[in-house]
């Protein structure tokens, strides 16, 4: 990846963040195909009114009925929550309390529409349980969210018991878990089997608020399980919490898993579970599209937005407990901080995009779900499924946008081009107080080689295998 992207420009993705939760949490808003957010009176798991947000704009099938995706809603939520919006009390909604929406009692846990049982997709499934556990380290004083979160993790650890053979072995070989009758499911077309990450994450938050060794030592074994793959076990953003969770637990904790393994599945992609699907490291047309996560093969590359915003979230608490990286994990999120503005109507010119002829977003808040290689001849290409498949009219994408948050509470620029200042701390849940609130990554060229260093004297080297930088021992 360069050291620095050409063309090089890094949008303030904070304010990005918050214009897009005035966007999309605006019930007045009018235009085509406007407001995304509704009311939802049906009362799905729960007596009062809760709220939806369209997945894509116009997709027309939603604004009802409990078919709002949860990956969608909460994570707007979250996203508004880590750049200071206080998401309990905003104009007097509590949209916090209406997440509860997509609890479902009966089974115990998250599901991925309020009106559909679990057991349709691991990823789906799986981070909705992830996003509301996160959610209530942010706002612990909220009544029942500690219940429901105790809940899902004792459902999950149920459900890990009966993944487990009898000689002990852990098997995420499926495409999700049904809780109502409390069996796996593989549905003969695909497996996920980097569940295994995102039940170890669950798990790990669990263990964080309860202090329960049952979360812990069940957050482990999913560890266990993912070590003794060969083949990469990456399906979706799931394995993302691979490197972090292995990093925080052998500093915390003692124990052992192969961390590397885990970085290289994530950059590299793999070969049965999901074929080419991997990071991108090419240049297409005038722009550098490195760093950015999809399909190297569909349309001649398809990445995908919300993939870079999400694992930035999950790399840059990583790095303080396995500071080996930082220079190569430095240097993608410049990257991926860089390119990431392409996929909005403000990032290529109107002929490189599908929908540039939409004037329903001004400001440019809402971005593109893809980027295509080529598409009709023309490169880069942004879009995404909706116009291409013909199941909507609009490929901008909140499901994709509501992810921005995490890079807007953790980059901030500086006065030298091409460095960056990275909050280490605001993803790393329930962290030890360290010395300083902010890591500075910086990407440094030296002479005409263009490597990178840290620029304080103590960073001027890799740490060798099996060194530490002890969070609040000046690593933080």
């Amino acid at each position: 990846m360069p050291t620095v992207p050409n063309p090089f420009e890094i949008r303030d993705w904070r304010e990005r963040a918050k214009a897009f939760d005035r966007f999309v949490f605006d019930f007045n808003r009018k235009g085509e195909y406007l407001p995304v957010i509704w009311r939802d009176k049906t009362h799905y798991n729960m007596d009062e009114d809760t709220f939806g947000l369209m997945s894509y704009v116009g997709k027309s099938e939603q604004g009802s009925n409990g078919s709002q995706e949860a990956i969608t809603v909460m994570a707007a939520v979250l996203g508004a929550t880590l750049v200071g919006i206080d998401k309990s009390d905003q104009e007097g909604t509590n949209y916090v309390k209406m997440l509860q929406t997509f609890f479902r009692k009966e089974e115990g846990v998250f599901v991925w529409y309020p009106s559909i049982p679990s057991g349709d997709s691991f990823w789906y499934e799986i981070q909705a349980n992830i996003l509301y556990a996160i959610l209530s380290y942010f706002y612990p004083n909220e009544p029942e969210m500690e219940a429901l979160v105790r809940s899902s993790a004792d459902r999950w650890v149920e459900a890990v018991k009966i993944m487990t053979d009898k000689d002990e072995r852990l098997n995420f070989n499926y495409t999700s878990f049904d809780f109502k009758n409390m069996e796996p499911v593989d549905n003969g077309k695909w497996k996920e089997p980097d569940a295994a990450s995102g039940v170890a994450m669950l798990m790990f938050l669990a263990y964080l608020r309860f202090s329960d060794q049952v979360y812990l030592d069940t957050a482990d074994a999913c560890l266990d399980f993912l070590d003794d793959q060969e083949d990469s076990p990456y399906y979706e953003l799931l394995m993302y919490y691979s490197p972090y969770l292995a990093a925080r637990m052998e500093v915390e904790h003692g124990t052992s898993h192969d961390v590397t393994k885990y970085i290289n599945w994530i950059f590299d992609g793999g070969v049965e579970t999901r074929p080419e699907w991997g990071m991108c490291t090419e240049r297409w047309g005038n722009y550098d599209m490195h760093g950015l996560v999809g399909n190297l093969k569909d349309f001649g590359g398809y990445i995908f937005v919300m993939n870079g915003f999400f694992l930035f979230g999950t790399l840059a608490p990583f790095l303080r407990y396995d500071s080996r990286y930082a220079r190569t994990i430095g240097k993608w999120m410049l990257n991926v901080a860089n390119q990431s503005r392409l996929f909005y109507g403000d990032g290529l010119p109107a002929d490189k995009q599908s929908g540039a002829d939409w004037d329903g977003d001004p400001e440019h808040v809402l971005p593109y779900e893809g980027m295509r290689k080529e598409y009709e001849g023309k490169t880069p290409y942004a879009s995404g499924d909706a116009t291409v498949i013909g199941w909507g009219p609009l490929d901008f994408s909140i499901y994709s946008g509501s992810h921005v948050g995490f890079m807007g509470a953790l980059i901030e620029k500086t006065n030298v081009e091409g460095i960056l200042k990275i909050d280490c701390l605001k993803t790393d849940y329930y962290h030890k107080k360290g010395i300083s609130d902010l890591l500075v990554l910086q990407s440094v060229r030296l002479g005409t080689e263009g490597r990178d260093q840290w620029a304080r004297p103590e960073f001027g080297r890799p740490l060798r295998h099996g060194e530490r930088t002890i969070p609040g021992e000046g690593g933080d």
